[in-house]
């Protein structure tokens, strides 16, 4: 889709925009990055909005290399550079946190008879839920659209891994889980039909993704570093259209809860100058001052990701 020069804010129908959602014509330019020519777009009917216009498919797998992990250049002012992780490796401890309070939070939910259930974490990166998953009791398996992270996960691991298009061994998986990906896809609705086709009857689907439209997303706008990864961030959902959006995919939503991370303070406290100065400064100043709290880790929930579970609907 190309980008129409509509004025920020201002709802306007245009023949360049049909909401891939709820096929609406009229949308709003809701932040603009005039230097690289690409603006999000919400429709003005179920507020999905979307990246217009989308980086083409080698734009993409540009993006997802060895680099990705290991992106020193995150926190730059220039959105160009801002994709993928500082130090994906170094927050595996504070990540696993977070995996674990879900693998407790499936157990809410009546799970396959099976032994151990069988779990596909698609975009599961360098296997840090797999691990988490694994030591809960889960069957683990994982699709990767990164060759690299593929490669990192099958020379330390013993899951199954995939690439998005290799045949898998069997499908009919107890739980998918999907975190932070369905933002990534370009065809993200048809990824909805393929999952549920290979979860089992009465199947789990947890998808997490940014919060497009709370408090702190709007207040932040297009300072907020999920706003500002225009090189891989496609869609931007929020709880009401996502929920609505997985029951026209043949899912019955469970529960819907907001999000946090644990961060180690020098992270943080980069990622912070680069979206609040006024605060990332001075806790920068601060660490400099006592280096040995640099490591330290807090958890934090600012309500710009939300979580989902949701249950596959039997056929009537």
């Amino acid at each position: 889709m190309a980008a129409a020069p509509v004025a920020t804010g201002a709802a306007s129908s245009s023949p360049a925009f049909t909401c891939r959602n709820c096929g609406g014509y009229r949308s709003r330019v809701r932040y603009e990055f005039a230097e690289h020519d690409k603006v999000i777009r919400e429709c003005a009917s179920c507020r999905l909005m979307v990246l217009d216009p989308m980086p083409s498919e080698d734009e993409l797998h540009a993006v997802y290399n060895e680099g990705y992990f290991e992106n020193e250049q995150l926190t730059a002012a220039d959105p160009a550079h801002v994709y993928g992780y500082v130090d994906y490796i170094s927050e595996r401890i504070n990540k696993q946190k977070g995996y674990r309070a879900i693998c407790d939070a499936l157990r809410q939910f009546q799970l396959s008879a099976r032994k151990r259930p069988r779990l596909l974490d698609y975009g599961c990166g360098l296997g840090f839920f797999l691990d988490a998953a694994y030591e809960y009791g889960f069957d683990v398996e994982g699709v990767e659209f990164n060759r690299w992270a593929i490669e990192y996960i099958r020379s330390r691991y013993r899951y199954q891994i995939y690439g998005p298009d290799e045949p898998r061994a069997g499908d009919s998986y107890d739980v998918i889980t999907m975190f932070d990906v369905i933002e990534h896809l370009r065809e993200p609705f048809q990824m909805l039909d393929t999952v549920r086709g290979m979860l089992a009857d009465d199947g789990l689907l947890v998808v997490s993704t940014m919060d497009s439209t709370s408090v702190t997303s709007r207040l932040m706008g297009k300072r907020l570093e999920d706003f500002r990864r225009i090189r891989e961030h496609l869609f931007f959902f929020d709880r009401a259209n996502l929920s609505s959006i997985l029951g026209k995919h043949g899912f019955d939503v469970l529960k819907v809860t907001s999000i946090g991370h644990s961060f180690e303070l020098r992270l943080l406290a980069s990622r912070m100058r680069a979206t609040l100065p006024m605060v990332g400064a001075p806790m920068q100043w601060f660490l400099r001052l006592f280096p040995f709290m640099n490591g330290w880790s807090i958890y934090l929930d600012p309500r710009t990701k939300f979580i989902v579970y949701a249950r596959k609907r039997r056929a009537v």
